[in-house]
């Protein structure tokens, strides 16, 4: 191989190599972006479904549910988990084995946690209500967020 193939050679498969780290680079900021957004998408539908549900005033209740009914589209898959917590520390939820629990240790420690696992986003507050505190946790899939990256 002569010397000038050698270099064409070499800096063909730079300019490769170079393509497809940049290509990976925006794949992966992508996807990250992308779930980032779901994940604050479900923190606004926790705190709306928290002051929807417990709020005392009923006419910012009302206010709570037509904002929900309006401009909240459904989620696919989407599921509300309300989450008593007794003065002693206990979770009172019939649904409860539904939820991963290092999300419910995120969110008793910090006050908010989000989780993913098999898809299935999940994204939940802590809500100090009138009578005792609760975790609310809503789950969803996100498939315009899958088919974007597909």
């Amino acid at each position: 191989m002569r010397f000038r193939q050698r270099i064409v050679f070499v800096f063909t498969l730079l300019t490769a190599f170079l393509f497809l780290m940049i290509g990976l680079m925006m794949y992966f900021l992508t996807a990250k972006m992308t779930r980032e957004e779901f994940f604050v998408r479900l923190k606004l539908r926790s705190e709306i479904a928290a002051k929807a549900r417990f709020e005392e005033n009923l006419q910012s209740n009302n206010i709570y549910q037509s904002l929900r009914e309006r401009h909240l589209a459904v989620l696919p898959d989407e599921k509300e988990y309300f989450i008593k917590v007794d003065p002693s520390g206990r979770l009172h939820e019939p649904r409860l084995k539904e939820i991963p629990p290092a999300l419910l240790s995120k969110i008793i420690k910090k006050d908010y946690g989000q989780f993913s696992e098999s898809g299935v986003y999940y994204a939940g507050i802590a809500y100090q209500a009138a009578d005792s505190k609760y975790l609310v946790v809503i789950s969803a899939t996100d498939p315009v967020g899958n088919q974007d990256l597909a």
